[in-house]
């Protein structure tokens, strides 16, 4: 089974189970105030920091789509402008929607197997945000 959300991903063989598993446990109808909800996020949250080592002051937000990520950082985060370091495709995406919110926002072409010198780049002081993205979808560059 192939999903489009937000891949085209194959789906793990025993995601039936899973799925059976959490209706079972109503964890599909449990709404994101609940106290299902909350354990399970939790929970989640507890195995991201132990499997990435992420700090303590780190927060988990979980959202729907890259579109939906680009919208927030640009609306709640970057006062001025911001600065993605993508890859080809989603580079230039983030950049055509981010600046229809922030007229300033520019980015560096990044290319495939490219690497960067982070420590020496050298980026103007008006961006409030530096974006970089570590991997592309490959169907996107097809």
């Amino acid at each position: 089974m192939i999903t489009f959300a937000p891949g085209p991903s194959k789906v793990y063989d025993s995601l039936p189970i899973y799925l059976n598993d959490a209706y079972q446990e109503g964890i599909l109808s449990a709404n994101h105030r609940s106290s299902a909800f909350m354990k399970l996020y939790q929970e989640t949250e507890q195995l991201m920091r132990i499997k990435l080592h992420m700090p303590e002051d780190y927060k988990l937000l979980f959202t729907s789509s890259s579109t939906e990520n680009w919208e927030i950082i640009s609306q709640s985060i970057v006062e001025h402008a911001s600065f993605p370091h993508l890859l080809r495709f989603l580079r230039k995406k983030w950049i055509e929607f981010a600046k229809h919110i922030l007229p300033a926002t520019a980015g560096l072409k990044i290319e495939a197997n490219q690497s960067i010198d982070v420590p020496n780049l050298q980026i103007a002081e008006e961006f409030d945000l530096i974006a970089i993205t570590q991997n592309e979808l490959q169907t996107h560059l097809k």
